[in-house]
């Protein structure tokens, strides 16, 4: 696939099938995600594939942490099962907050990475966030060190909806050459 047109053509999708999606695939996805650029090479991304049991579990750990809010427990479960596969995905800390950010931006593009090669393998996707995923709770459920930075959660599968046409606002109106 060309990358210019996955570029401008992948777009995020809300509705999955429920066809499962093959671990080799998962796999391509991810092992072209640590090749995003890094300055300093701390190869600062985690990634963590949430399967169906987990899932659950991690519903039941937010009902108790949110007993009041059956609303936002309830939604919360169905964005979960959304797709058939869920990689949450987090970034390390660097020894100074330059590298902390810097350490944040390499995930992003490991993120992007992601996009395009489920994108090109025929798989769509949706990158979300939340502000739960920070949670402690979430991280020892996971097992990620508690000052890691959730970077975002993506839910992947094969596309149940014809994507919306995208529009993005001209570069022109947003650059200015000094």
């Amino acid at each position: 696939m060309n990358t210019l047109d996955a570029i401008r053509n992948r777009a995020s999708i809300k509705k999955f099938s429920q066809q499962s999606v093959e671990k080799e695939l998962i796999e391509q996805c991810l092992e072209l995600a640590v090749w995003a650029p890094n300055h300093r090479m701390t190869e600062p991304w985690r990634f963590f594939v949430l399967r169906e049991e987990s899932r659950e579990r991690l519903i039941e750990i937010m009902a108790t942490d949110f007993q009041s809010d059956r609303n936002a427990v309830e939604n919360f479960g169905k964005k979960l099962k959304s797709a058939p596969v869920m990689i949450l995905i987090y970034s390390l800390p660097g020894k100074n907050l330059l590298i902390t950010k810097e350490n944040y931006a390499a995930t992003c593009a490991a993120v992007q990475n992601l996009l395009l090669a489920a994108y090109d393998l025929g798989l769509s996707t949706i990158w979300r966030t939340g502000e739960y995923y920070e949670s402690l709770k979430m991280k020892e459920f996971i097992g990620i060190q508690e000052n890691a930075e959730f970077v975002g959660a993506i839910h992947m599968g094969y596309s149940d909806q014809i994507p919306d046409k995208r529009k993005r606002t001209s570069f022109a109106e947003v650059t200015n050459w000094v």
